[in-house]
């Protein structure tokens, strides 16, 4: 009774009472005096560490803590304590009684829970993960004590009420998968006598129709890079994603399903481009996106061009057709020759406004070049608009013409942008000489004078148009 006296010392009225209850009443004014004067436990801080305890078969008995003012409660000295409902999961009590200087009950409560299974994961099994029989594989860590574990599965896209299932196991495979989509699960662990339930673990895993693409990626000219890929089967589109890998920057494009290629223009030669590639669908209301390709990386080729380079008899008097076997209208190295009066001493860089056109272009002088019905011979006059007529009666394929022709370079190349799609006239009399203006008033080109353009390859693209006025035209590829 220290802190009892010690209190009384310090309230001298108190005492004084104290001393007069005792004269009067002897001993059995102790038990009064500690009625009156005793602390309460209600007036106290109580804790009970921990307040959420695991379920373990057994009675659970968590730590009582309590404190008055900056004092800490002995146990057996200033209370007793028993548990109550404490094995079985739900709510528990401690009923706390003080004794010695400490009087009043008290009973807060804990709660017993079932530990729940962690880290649940849904993964579709094998070889059949795109199709509607396939397996998802459940795992999971076990619960600390439980007795078994209840499953519950739904596909989100049904109304119909959750499946559910029962195991003692840590592992469970799902086979009834009734349909692509988003499968939801839920494990609970269970365990006492009224099969108290866990918190649930909880998992997602898709049956995805759309299997992972494979691509490829090559370059079939200058700043041009072609992306390519099998069908994806239930694709309805397809995403392309490029990574410029110097500068971390990237661009997508979505492409319609009836396409299996995607092409990026006008890429820097001294760069490499990654790229990757996604199928996606809507199938009954869900969305899906396949798993992305592995990233392939390249970059762009060199410039080379294409011209008429000269028939069988020099520049005139040749027979109709390629007789030197594909040497008159020919691909190759680019070239460029500082003599002022040299073919290949360029002035003047033409270049598509729009890189889809140039591309058309440069692919129509590849089958020009290819095509061994297509000669060289200067026709003055009329004579050179045959190529063009040629072209238009093949629907502009360059490919496709079958009768043997002539043509020199700016015809050549003149025709080649009829194939783009631009209205442009063949070229007159005088030649590769008056060929700038005509490019010019078609509002279809940039006409580039710089050093940088017409002496070097290093930015130069495909489609561009080479012009030495007067003597030669050519085109990049």
């Amino acid at each position: 009774m220290s802190e009892l006296i010690h209190r009384l010392q310090h309230n001298r009225k108190a005492l004084v009472a104290a001393i007069l209850l005792f004269l009067v009443l002897g001993t059995a004014a102790a038990v009064l005096i500690r009625e009156v004067y005793a602390v309460s436990l209600r007036d106290c801080s109580v804790t009970v560490e921990p307040a959420d305890c695991d379920y373990t078969g057994k009675a659970v008995k968590p730590k009582v803590v309590i404190t008055h003012d900056k004092d800490t409660l002995k146990k057996g000295k200033d209370y007793v304590l028993r548990y109550r409902s404490n094995k079985n999961p739900g709510k528990a009590h401690v009923v706390i009684a003080g004794i010695g200087e400490y009087t009043g009950v008290v009973s807060p409560s804990f709660r017993i829970h079932v530990d729940p299974a962690k880290n649940l994961k849904a993964d579709v099994k094998g070889d059949k993960k795109n199709e509607k029989n396939s397996v998802i594989h459940l795992t999971w860590e076990p619960s600390s004590c439980c007795d078994h574990y209840e499953i519950t599965a739904a596909r989100k896209l049904d109304k119909s009420e959750p499946k559910k299932y029962t195991t003692e196991d840590t592992a469970f495979d799902f086979k009834d998968v009734d349909g692509f989509g988003e499968y939801d699960f839920a494990v609970t662990a269970v365990a006492g006598p009224s099969k108290t339930l866990s918190a649930p673990a909880d998992a997602t895993a898709v049956i995805n129709p759309l299997k992972q693409p494979v691509i490829q990626a090559s370059s079939p000219g200058a700043g041009h890079i072609d992306v390519t890929w099998e069908p994806v089967a239930e694709a309805q589109g397809y995403v392309v994603t490029e990574k410029c890998e110097s500068n971390g920057e990237t661009d997508s494009v979505t492409v319609p399903a009836d396409q299996t290629a995607a092409s990026f223009l006008r890429r820097d030669k001294g760069n490499s481009y990654t790229y990757t590639m996604h199928a996606i669908a809507t199938i009954d209301g869900q969305s899906y996106e396949s798993p992305e390709s592995e990233g392939v990386t390249t970059s762009p080729a060199s410039p080379r061009m294409g011209q008429a380079i000269g028939g069988e008899n020099g520049h005139t008097g040749n027979k109709a057709g390629d007789q030197k076997g594909g040497h008159e209208m020919a691909t190759g190295k680019w070239s460029y020759s500082s003599k002022n009066h040299a073919w290949n001493n360029w002035k003047y860089v033409a270049r598509f406004k729009d890189p889809q056109k140039a591309a058309i272009a440069a692919q129509a002088m590849k089958d020009a070049c290819a095509n061994d019905h297509i000669g060289y011979d200067q026709k003055p006059g009329g004579g050179r608009g045959e190529l063009k007529k040629l072209a238009e009666a093949a629907n502009w394929d360059m490919s496709a013409i079958t009768t043997n022709c002539e043509a020199s370079c700016s015809p050549l190349v003149g025709a080649c942008v009829n194939c783009a799609g631009i209205d442009l006239p063949a070229p007159g009399s005088t030649g590769n000489s008056d060929f700038l203006r005509p490019l010019e008033r078609t509002g279809e080109f940039d006409i580039i004078t710089d050093k940088d353009y017409t002496s070097s390859d290093k930015n130069l693209m495909e489609g561009d148009i080479l012009v030495s006025p007067g003597r030669h035209t050519g085109m990049v590829l």
